[in-house]
């Protein structure tokens, strides 16, 4: 747990820029976010954060 729990701030550092992507990150982190339980638990993250449908709104004229 605690590998993905590191894999992932890692990742999210390297993705906003306050971490550089050097190759040992990477190499430490990749192999974990690739792992059937990262992959799950990033698209339960991505579902929280997808914008909602728009709503079609009518002109009131």
């Amino acid at each position: 747990m605690a590998d993905l729990y590191l894999s992932a701030f890692i990742g999210y550092y390297i993705q906003i820029g306050e971490l550089e992507p050097k190759s040992v990150f990477q190499a430490y982190a990749m192999p974990h976010l690739q792992r059937p339980k990262s992959q799950r638990a990033t698209a339960r993250d991505d579902a929280l954060v997808k914008p909602a449908p728009k709503v079609a709104t009518q002109d009131a004229h």
